[in-house]
Protein backbone atom coordinates (compact mmCIF):
# COMPACT_ATOMS: atom_id res chain seq x y z
CA UNK A 1 0.00 0.00 0.00
CA UNK A 2 3.00 2.08 1.06
CA UNK A 3 4.24 1.80 -2.44
CA UNK A 4 1.51 2.41 -4.42
CA UNK A 5 1.08 6.22 -2.57
CA UNK A 6 4.64 6.64 -2.94
CA UNK A 7 3.94 7.43 -6.53
CA UNK A 8 1.94 10.30 -5.42
CA UNK A 9 5.18 11.80 -3.37
CA UNK A 10 6.99 9.88 -0.64
CA UNK A 11 5.70 11.58 2.30
CA UNK A 12 2.39 10.65 1.03
CA UNK A 13 2.25 7.12 3.06
CA UNK A 14 3.04 8.96 6.37
CA UNK A 15 0.26 11.43 5.53
CA UNK A 16 -1.58 8.89 4.83
CA UNK A 17 -0.72 6.98 8.23
CA UNK A 18 -1.10 10.14 10.10
CA UNK A 19 -4.95 10.43 8.91
CA UNK A 20 -5.72 6.66 9.72
CA UNK A 21 -4.68 7.02 13.31
CA UNK A 22 -7.05 10.01 13.47
CA UNK A 23 -9.89 8.71 12.10
CA UNK A 24 -9.34 5.53 14.31
CA UNK A 25 -9.16 7.77 17.57
CA UNK A 26 -12.44 9.34 16.46
CA UNK A 27 -14.00 5.68 15.87
CA UNK A 28 -12.84 5.08 19.54
CA UNK A 29 -13.88 8.13 21.16
CA UNK A 30 -17.51 7.81 19.79
CA UNK A 31 -17.88 3.77 19.99
CA UNK A 32 -16.12 3.22 23.36
CA UNK A 33 -18.93 4.04 25.96
CA UNK A 34 -17.52 6.70 28.70
CA UNK A 35 -16.30 4.91 32.32
CA UNK A 36 -18.46 5.94 35.21
CA UNK A 37 -16.48 8.11 37.63
CA UNK A 38 -15.90 5.59 40.72
CA UNK A 39 -13.54 6.55 43.23
CA UNK A 40 -10.51 4.56 43.13
CA UNK A 41 -7.71 4.17 45.72
CA UNK A 42 -4.27 3.54 43.75
CA UNK A 43 -1.33 4.00 45.11
CA UNK A 44 1.40 5.24 43.17
CA UNK A 45 4.64 3.04 43.22
CA UNK A 46 8.06 4.67 41.81
CA UNK A 47 9.91 2.72 39.10
CA UNK A 48 13.51 3.62 37.76
CA UNK A 49 14.56 2.61 34.75
CA UNK A 50 17.66 0.82 36.92
CA UNK A 51 15.14 -1.68 38.29
CA UNK A 52 16.22 -4.83 37.65
CA UNK A 53 12.38 -5.86 36.53
CA UNK A 54 12.29 -3.61 33.86
CA UNK A 55 16.03 -2.99 32.81
CA UNK A 56 16.05 -6.29 30.31
CA UNK A 57 13.15 -4.62 28.24
CA UNK A 58 14.12 -1.44 28.15
CA UNK A 59 17.20 -2.53 26.65
CA UNK A 60 15.29 -4.71 23.87
CA UNK A 61 13.32 -1.60 23.16
CA UNK A 62 16.15 0.51 22.64
CA UNK A 63 18.30 -2.13 20.63
CA UNK A 64 15.06 -3.03 18.58
CA UNK A 65 14.38 0.49 17.94
CA UNK A 66 18.04 1.68 16.96
CA UNK A 67 17.87 -1.56 14.65
CA UNK A 68 14.87 -0.66 12.89
CA UNK A 69 16.09 2.96 12.17
CA UNK A 70 19.33 1.38 10.96
CA UNK A 71 16.95 -1.15 8.37
CA UNK A 72 14.85 2.08 7.59
CA UNK A 73 17.64 4.48 6.54
CA UNK A 74 19.35 1.71 4.28
CA UNK A 75 16.36 0.36 2.69
CA UNK A 76 15.51 4.02 2.18
CA UNK A 77 19.25 4.94 0.52
CA UNK A 78 19.49 2.08 -1.57
CA UNK A 79 15.81 2.44 -2.64
CA UNK A 80 16.72 6.31 -3.90
CA UNK A 81 19.89 4.96 -5.20
CA UNK A 82 17.47 2.33 -7.69
CA UNK A 83 15.40 4.84 -8.43
CA UNK A 84 18.01 7.86 -9.29
CA UNK A 85 16.40 10.28 -7.17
Amino acid sequence: MSGSMASIGLTAPMYVAAILLFLLAIIFLVYIPQERNREISRQSISLSPNDSRIRHYLWIGLVLSFALNIVQVTIGIFRTGQLRL
